[in-house]
């Protein structure tokens, strides 16, 4: 009787990973930590260089931890990955709560100005911690298409015309003023423009090729132009002032491609009567003739807040969803969900989520 089929197998000795082609593994590396990723040099000899190969570095307060402990400094950890990466770093990405980064972020940017960046996310400190300063090197990266920065000090050298080939931009919490985000924005192709928690006056939005703009910021006044291509955007309203809420629902009059509205309620100190409702707001009714998702942060379930949902189910005509996020559960109550339910629908594809 033949037991061949009961041997047991040897394992096989042979490596496939290592012997899978270069550019697969440093794919593979890509998906890895950063420290993770770098650790692999200590594998072989064929694999002392391959971590080198990743065109993309991201950092964060967790790449100085391991199993819970703090076993190294996160700038040496990143200084030491610039001093050996000798290959093109098309993205870079520092996020930290770590304000006192600034002198050692300013020698990233000045080797990373010499490179071919094309994204470039900077998140330094907290609330209480001094906004970084953002050195000039920055506007040497003449090829960035997209930019995020956050609690950081935005000043543009006099020179500087403009990131050509910029698609993309988040501000969060950045210290710049309105001339400077026109010129930030000058010859460039943008399509995505986010805003978050920037003190703004005037914001004038030039919206050529925009396909989505959030504003979640404090601003006096706002205005889009040339939103043709617009398809999502956002806004955070000022309750309290009636003009604002007409002012800023107003803004999308020819935007023939807007799907997606995203509202942020900021506290409101007085609600609006029901003449406003009624009249002013209902004159616009054909702004959101293409909406289809509502998502709407910050519910309180207030008056004014349950008439602009009603103004959107009775008007959207192709509407699909209203998503609705409330500040907290205490604001729920049975009487704001009761009034959800039976406002009349423009479209009957149109369903609440609550």
């Amino acid at each position: 009787m033949s037991s061949g089929s009961n041997m047991p197998r040897k394992r096989s000795s042979i490596d496939m990973i290592s012997n899978l082609p270069e550019e697969v593994i440093v794919e593979i590396l890509q998906y890895l930590p950063i420290r993770e990723a770098v650790g692999t040099s200590k594998l072989s000899r064929r694999w002392r260089y391959q971590w080198m190969g990743i065109h993309e570095l991201k950092f964060n307060d967790a790449t100085a931890i391991v199993q819970g402990q703090i076993t190294t400094n996160l700038a040496n950890f990143i200084n030491n990955v610039l001093l050996l990466h000798n290959r093109p770093i098309t993205r870079f990405e520092v996020c930290s709560l770590r304000s006192s980064l600034s002198s050692d972020v300013d020698r990233w940017l000045l080797v990373l100005s010499r490179n071919l960046l094309q994204h470039l996310t900077l998140s330094l400190g907290n609330l209480t911690q001094t906004p970084y300063c953002v050195p000039s090197s920055l506007f040497s990266c003449q090829y960035l298409k997209t930019l995020e920065l956050d609690n950081c000090v935005l000043a543009l050298p006099p020179q500087f015309k403009g990131f050509k080939f910029l698609t993309g931009l988040t501000l969060k919490r950045v210290h710049t003023d309105i001339r400077a985000l026109e010129r930030l924005v000058k010859n460039s192709t943008l399509q995505s423009l986010n805003l978050v928690d920037c003190t703004l006056s005037g914001l004038c939005i030039c919206a050529r090729n925009h396909t989505q703009c959030h504003v979640w910021a404090t601003y006096e006044s706002i205005n889009f132009h040339h939103t043709s291509k617009l398809e999502k955007g956002g806004l955070s309203i000022n309750f309290q002032d009636t003009s604002d809420v007409l002012a800023n629902l107003c803004q999308f009059p020819s935007t023939p491609s807007l799907k997606i509205i995203e509202i942020h309620a900021l506290p409101p100190t007085f609600v609006q009567g029901e003449h406003f409702w009624n009249t002013q707001l209902h004159q616009k009714e054909a702004i959101f003739q293409n909406l289809q998702v509502v998502n709407f942060n910050g519910f309180r379930g207030m008056h004014h807040e349950l008439r602009l949902v009603k103004f959107f189910l009775e008007n959207a005509r192709v509407l699909q969803s209203i998503s609705i996020k409330w500040m907290a559960k205490d604001f729920q109550n049975e009487d704001a969900y009761r009034s959800l339910a039976y406002f009349r629908r423009a479209s009957p594809k149109a369903r609440m989520i609550c």
